[in-house]
């Protein structure tokens, strides 16, 4: 039998994750982070964590959420389709929905500024309670 290479794992993930001008522009900080990951990569682990994940619903559930909710939708993610975010603002009462243009699914690595003020600005709008 066949057997999948944890290395073309990655690469498949990062080419869904990451854009390909990041990928172009990030190789060696793509190579550290391919270092880190592999060693403990398991193919049975990532396959079992993708079953779960597109078995998992829980669309009845999200009216119920009473929490300031912040959605970052990255605009254009390969893994995730967009529309997604645009459903989970609609079931989530009170829900805010940032849109980042051009954004990967791994925006919060290739836009981290962008990212980080739409973090911030959403826990500025809902300081916690003291």
């Amino acid at each position: 039998p066949k057997t999948v290479d944890p290395k073309q794992i990655f690469k498949l993930m990062m080419g869904l994750v990451l854009s390909p001008e990041f990928i172009a522009r990030e190789r060696d900080w793509l190579r550290a982070m391919r270092d880190r990951v592999l060693p403990n990569l398991s193919v049975e682990g990532f396959v079992a964590q993708m079953a779960a994940t597109m078995a998992h619903d829980a669309t009845a559930e999200l009216g119920r959420i009473e929490a300031p909710t912040l959605i970052l939708k990255p605009a254009a993610d390969q893994l995730i389709p967009p529309r997604a975010s645009d459903e989970l603002a609609r079931l989530i009462p009170g829900a805010q929905l940032v849109t980042f243009d051009h954004g990967s699914h791994g925006f919060n690595v290739e836009q981290a500024d962008k990212f980080n003020r739409a973090v911030l600005a959403g826990f500025s709008q809902h300081p916690p309670d003291d």
